[in-house]
């Protein structure tokens, strides 16, 4: 059975790049953009071998499990770990585990050791020991991530720390995903192009804590100069946060959410959303639309044979590892040809994308 950790005390260094983990985790926009985070950003706190965010849908006839980043054995390895993932207690089709549980092998039964996909998995790959958490469950699908060693076990700091951050992880991968189906179903304009920035705020005083890249330009265009971190938000937003205090108390408000302040301006317009509120702070989504300039759409260049092959498997919704697997390419070279994509199509998320592509075919230019 797994077992809580004693209470421990951690270096003020380790809890500052703590601090600029959760930072980054709340900052995300995009599902894709935060699957490379969560195991990027956890590898610089747990030291591992290997550091990976897992989706896996595990059933009787149906297994799926997609890992990020995707390992170079997966492909060899993936149809032992398929036949026996049942026999790891995170991904039993019987046995749900408890939301931000986190466990180690020496946590298991005795038996565990004497089980296929120790021996012909996990052994085969070198990995020894695993410190793992189940974040949460949606629908059919359950998220967890891994660390693996081969020769030193994880230490009871090291357990006490993932305990500490899975509620965090588990609560900015929920609010990703609502925000991110909320913006599919309330598409912006076609003649408008759309950027999204993020803000983290103090509500008790109303400052700004955190701003993500370009977020402090949209500011400034809509409330003048003088918006930055540190500084108190403009007077009109923070009203309208105060205003709806009990409405954001929870991340539920995402489910119902409330009437978002809107600034215009010649150039556009720039929504304000929650993302995420507690008692203390409150992450902002700025989704800013810039109308677009008279005489149309810019001149396009064209995509690759390649390049339209990737777009079309991300319209059909796959992710870069799975279209990286059916391409038989890394997902690497999958990103950096949609951050070719994107630049070629003037636009910074996967849905815009989607939207120019489809604009253009239809009216392909002369």
């Amino acid at each position: 059975m797994p077992r809580r950790s004693p209470a421990l005390r951690f270096p003020e260094r380790l809890l500052a790049r703590v601090q600029g983990f959760l930072l980054e985790l709340h900052g995300a926009t995009d599902a894709e953009q935060l699957r490379r985070q969560i195991p990027a950003g956890l590898a610089t706190l747990i030291a591992s071998d290997r550091t990976s965010f897992n989706e896996a849908e595990i059933g009787r006839a149906h297994r799926r499990v997609v890992p990020e980043p995707i390992p170079a054995y997966w492909r060899r390895l993936w149809p032992v770990y398929a036949a026996h993932a049942h026999e790891h207690p995170f991904l039993d089709p019987e046995h749900e585990p408890p939301a931000c549980q986190v466990v180690t092998f020496r946590d298991l039964p005795p038996a565990w050791r004497r089980a296929t996909l120790y021996h012909d998995y996990f052994l085969a790959v070198g990995a020894r020991h695993q410190l793992c958490a189940h974040l949460c469950r949606q629908g059919a699908v359950r998220f967890n991530v891994n660390f693996n060693r081969s020769s030193r076990d994880f230490t009871d700091a090291e357990r006490g720390l993932l305990e500490l951050l899975s509620p965090h992880i588990a609560r900015a991968w929920r609010n990703v995903v609502t925000v991110s189906s909320l913006r599919r179903h309330a598409p912006p304009p076609p003649d408008a192009t759309e950027r999204q920035h993020v803000a983290i705020v103090e509500r008790r005083r109303g400052t700004i804590v955190w701003l993500s890249n370009q977020a402090g330009d949209a500011l400034h265009a809509y409330f003048g100069p003088g918006v930055s971190e540190g500084a108190p938000l403009p007077a009109g937003v923070r009203r309208w946060l105060e205003s709806r205090r009990e409405a954001l108390a929870t991340c539920e408000a995402l489910l119902a959410p409330p009437v978002p302040f809107i600034a215009r301006s010649p150039a556009g317009q720039l929504r304000v959303r929650l993302a995420h509120a507690c008692h203390t702070t409150a992450v902002l989504i700025l989704e800013e639309q810039r109308t677009a300039p008279a005489g149309g759409r810019p001149a396009p260049t064209s995509l690759t044979r390649r390049e339209n092959e990737i777009l079309d498997w991300v319209s059909e919704g796959k992710r870069n590892g799975e279209i990286a697997l059916i391409l038989g390419i890394s997902a690497r070279t999958v990103e950096k040809h949609l951050e070719h994509v994107f630049e070629k199509l003037g636009v910074e998320t996967r849905t815009a994308a989607i939207r120019e592509a489809l604009a253009r075919r239809r009216n392909p230019p002369a």
